[in-house]
């Protein structure tokens, strides 16, 4: 089989909230509005908004014959697809490579990996299931099938 590459959902209300800290103060001195003791890091600031953009546009997940790769940027973490046991539906707001809501639960044969959010879920539950069959599927990504 091919490898199945799957782009990450993104809300951008979650984008916009990521980004607002930074952007604004940006856009208030570009103005010319006084920004009082806001200013500081000024010239930095495009940096970092350059870096989340990055991490945006290259949150991927990618499903081998054996694997499930996961890429954040310069970060990347794999896990065999042989020790996948359980996709669930989440909407967790904990720390992951996802930027929607509209989440996976990824569970191992050790527990909680990680959540995912791919854009076509339906499309990377297939892959997974086609390379993994012994994954367990949660009611709601099973009826994403039929």
């Amino acid at each position: 089989m091919t490898d199945k590459r799957f782009a990450s959902k993104v809300d951008a209300w979650l984008m916009a909230l990521c980004l607002a800290p930074l952007l604004i103060p940006m856009a208030t001195a570009l103005v010319g509005m006084p920004m009082g003791r806001t200013g500081g890091g000024l010239p930095v600031r495009p940096l970092i908004v350059a870096g989340l953009l990055i991490l945006i546009v290259t949150t991927r997940y990618v499903v081998t014959d054996s694997t499930l790769t996961v890429w954040f940027g310069p970060i990347r973490r794999r896990r065999p697809l042989s020790d996948l046991r359980r996709l669930r539906a989440s909407r967790s707001i904990e720390s992951s490579p996802a930027w929607s809501l509209d989440r996976i639960e990824i569970s191992t044969t050790r527990g909680f990996w990680l959540n995912v959010s791919p854009a076509d879920k339906a499309g990377f539950v297939r892959a997974v299931l086609a390379r993994a069959p012994q994954v367990q599927l949660d009611q709601a990504l099973a009826s994403l099938l039929r």
